[in-house]
């Protein structure tokens, strides 16, 4: 997606480059590089490695690597992707790790053309560079690199669905465009289903964009576009039913999710949480989810979850609207229990926070300056918000919100030249 004028593709692709070598660089100066992590974020690393030994994607909540019950607490894309790396380069090999690493970077790089071609198309070259500036140097967009997990790859994927919803061209109006859209759509669920809030506006904009307010043929791709997103997402939901005798959506961990967002210790931020409540570091539920198995443990820890909601529901909507503040200001009301736990003591981390809370003041001043902002702008917005739904109700880390830190690039660069442009016109008219 690098954009054809060739007086704008060569710096934009040295702009890709210094983005992919400062993440390289992160993780050479936190040394870190090639070495997967001790004990935190390893859920990744345990199923990749369990899928090659055992065949099927088990448990990454129980330490024990001879239970071998099947699972489907994690998405089956990047599980995979692991899993390849090491079959390739050897199970948690310095190679495997820093292939996977620089995946990672080789990820945002490619974000930085997906986002200046987006911005462009939405408000012209100076947003675009913009834009492509911001996810360059964007503390929380370098601070993951060496983290073996989805984050990038889904803030790539992410970036992609957008772009080609808002850069939707007016002449492809066939269903077979829609169903492979769809089926985009689909293979993004398996790889993280955060998203999915966002499918509609992702589907139903463009096909407006296309269409007008006709009824029927909006409703027709619409249609064409779920087929394909439910054609790719069909074999694994197929393998989750036979195994557990249910339908779940890609994943079954929402309900521990949920548990954790409301559990007693929910006041405290989740560093605090996740030391008394999750299966990998707080022992007596390490023994309970070994006692019970994985499955019986997220339908008791779920059931516990919605009955701390029933007995305080006052409780429960404050810590909803704290997280929502939490999603857009870096864990910023949690910032106490970050620092107490040390996870600020990198400046890249508190360089993080601050970064996000400057975008979202930046882009609210200016969107209250800008005289008439566009549908497109308001549709960048309904993503975002939609993304941030399901962290509101159940939990909220700093890297959960950078899988949508290009799209609110882009928002933020398209409001900044927006009000740019109005100042300078009423500096002319002066």
């Amino acid at each position: 997606m690098i954009p054809g004028p060739r007086r704008t593709r060569g710096p934009l692709i040295a702009l890709c480059l210094a983005a992919f070598a400062i993440r390289i660089a992160y993780c050479v100066g936190c040394g870190t590089l090639g070495r997967t992590p001790p004990v935190d974020y390893r859920e990744y690393v345990m199923a990749g490695a369990r899928l090659l030994h055992h065949g099927t994607l088990v448990s990454s909540l129980i330490l024990d690597d001879s239970v071998a019950a099947p699972s489907n607490l994690l998405p089956p894309a990047y599980v995979g992707l692991v899993a390849g790396a090491y079959h390739l380069l050897g199970t948690e090999s310095y190679a495997a790790t820093l292939a996977l690493q620089m995946l990672n970077a080789a990820a945002i790089a490619l974000a930085v053309c997906v986002v200046y071609r987006t911005a462009e198309h939405l408000s012209g070259t100076r947003a675009a560079w913009l834009a492509a500036a911001i996810v360059t140097v964007h503390p929380a967009l370098i601070r993951f690199t060496d983290l073996i997990w989805d984050t990038y790859l889904f803030a790539l994927a992410t970036t992609v669905c957008v772009a080609i919803a808002a850069c939707w061209p007016r002449d492809r109006r066939a269903g077979r465009h829609w169903l492979a859209y769809g089926l985009l759509l689909g293979g993004v669920a398996l790889l993280n289903p955060a998203l999915t809030f966002g499918y509609p506006f992702l589907v139903l904009w463009p096909a407006v964009r296309v269409f007008g307010r006709r009824i029927r043929p909006v409703a027709c791709v619409a249609g064409a576009a779920v087929c394909g997103w439910l054609i790719a997402i069909a074999p694994w939901t197929v393998r989750n039913y036979n195994h557990f005798h249910t339908l779940s959506y890609i994943r079954g961990g929402l309900r521990l999710e949920f548990w954790l967002g409301f559990c007693p210790e929910a006041e405290q931020g989740p560093a605090t949480v996740f030391r008394s409540r999750f299966p990998l570091k707080a022992l007596p539920e390490q023994e309970r989810v070994r006692s019970m198995g994985e499955q019986q443990y997220i339908k008791a820890v779920g059931h516990e979850g919605w009955e701390a909601v029933r007995a305080a529901p006052g409780r429960a909507a404050r810590l909803v609207a704290r997280r929502f503040a939490d999603f857009w200001l870096g864990n910023a009301l949690s910032t106490s229990t970050l620092v107490a736990d040390g996870q600020l003591r990198s400046p890249v981390a508190a360089a993080g926070v601050v970064v996000m809370i400057a975008e979202l003041v930046v882009f609210l001043a200016c969107l209250l300056f800008v005289p008439r902002p566009t549908t497109d702008l308001w549709w960048l917005l309904a993503i975002m918000l939609s993304f941030s739904l399901i962290y509101s109700a159940t939990h909220v880390m700093v890297r959960f919100r950078a899988p949508i830190d290009p799209v609110l690039a882009v928002g933020v660069a398209t409001v900044v030249v927006g009000a740019a442009r109005r100042a300078a016109a009423l500096r002319r008219a002066l």
